[in-house]
């Protein structure tokens, strides 16, 4: 799934941990324990900066703290030679990456401090981007939706007036998923179907099978199979003509949907094997643990309880492999 902006939530296993009251020495222990033992040298200036950041990137998924770290160093490098926008950047992604880590309060100090300064600046499509990511800050936290619809309009009206589209389309989606987790499933179309169009539009095919499959996620939420079929078929013919392994793997998985609603076991076991194949072929560990679960969902609401709990199993051994989850956080 391509955009590194795109926020999509997966509730088995992306579910951040709820960390406002954590310390600030807490936090510096923690990256003191994962002090990297690599011998790199620094120039104190952009390039020492690019250097460390490169390396956040390497290691911001499976070692958090070192990237962490790495983003302080930065940080200092940037105060030393007073480069606020890089300051403001790097402070941007320890917002990111504060969230992903699950604490909450050191997140939005970040993209707060960030937004102040290309409000300044009045750099408006970072400041929409960073509406964006504020939003997903309170997104994750289901008692704060409210907030988080009012940091996507924000957005939206900023990525309106610069004429982005694609920022559009992800921020239009998300209050579109808000409404879906509060079963106000008219309002949710309204942006679905928004967004299908923008995808048409600007030939996007990937959002587009996205805001596809949504549209017939909320259809099956409103017991209108038939209805959920036609935008799931829809989404697997547009994925199939461009080839798109990925998003073909992601409509077997709507179809399972439907059958497992529908009580048709051996249709919907079907359906997330297809779904499971593709999702080994290109490797994707996240999806492949998430159809493990579903597939021992499928079992389960058909009383066979011996295989439920065996792919239950190999979901989390998956996602236990890979750091999918992990005893402290979740990324």
């Amino acid at each position: 799934m391509n955009g590194i902006f795109r926020f999509i939530f997966c509730s088995f296993f992306l579910s951040a941990i709820h960390c406002w009251g954590i310390s600030e020495k807490l936090i510096q222990d923690n990256i003191a324990n994962t002090l990297t033992q690599e011998k790199i040298n620094i120039t104190i200036d952009t390039s020492g900066i690019q250097q460390l950041f490169d390396l956040y990137l390497k290691n911001r998924k499976g070692h958090p703290y070192s990237a962490l770290n790495y983003l302080h160093q930065a940080q200092v490098i940037a105060s030393t030679i007073n480069n606020e926008e890089k300051i403001a950047l790097i402070l941007y992604h320890k917002g990111y990456l504060y969230r992903m880590l699950g604490i909450y309060n050191f997140a939005i100090k970040s993209y707060i401090a960030a937004l102040n300064y290309f409000e300044k600046v009045n750099d408006k499509d970072m400041v929409a981007w960073i509406y964006l990511d504020i939003g997903n800050l309170y997104y994750i936290q289901k008692d704060k939706s409210s907030i988080a619809i009012e940091h996507y309009e924000k957005a939206v009206a900023l990525f309106t007036e610069l004429g982005e589209t694609q920022g559009i389309i992800v921020a239009s989606n998300n209050i579109g998923l808000i409404y879906k987790d509060r079963k106000e499933y008219d309002k949710a179309l309204q942006y679905f179907y928004k967004d299908a169009e923008l995808c048409k539009k600007i030939n996007d095919p990937e959002d587009h099978v996205l805001a596809l499959s949504y549209i017939g996620q909320v259809y099956l939420l409103k017991q209108k199979s038939d209805s959920a079929k036609k935008y799931f078929d829809k989404g697997f013919e547009l994925s199939t003509a461009r080839k798109l392994k990925e998003w073909i793997a992601y409509s077997y998985d709507n179809y399972a949907s439907i059958d497992q609603a529908r009580k048709h076991t051996e249709k919907a076991i079907a359906n997330y094997q297809h779904a499971l194949q593709l999702y080994y072929e290109t490797d994707d560990k996240l999806n492949i643990a998430t159809v493990l679960q579903k597939m021992s969902n499928v079992y389960a609401q058909d009383k066979n309880y011996t295989k439920a709990i065996d792919y239950s199993l190999q979901a989390l051994e998956v996602a236990e492999q890979n750091k999918l989850i992990s005893s402290t956080f979740v990324i």
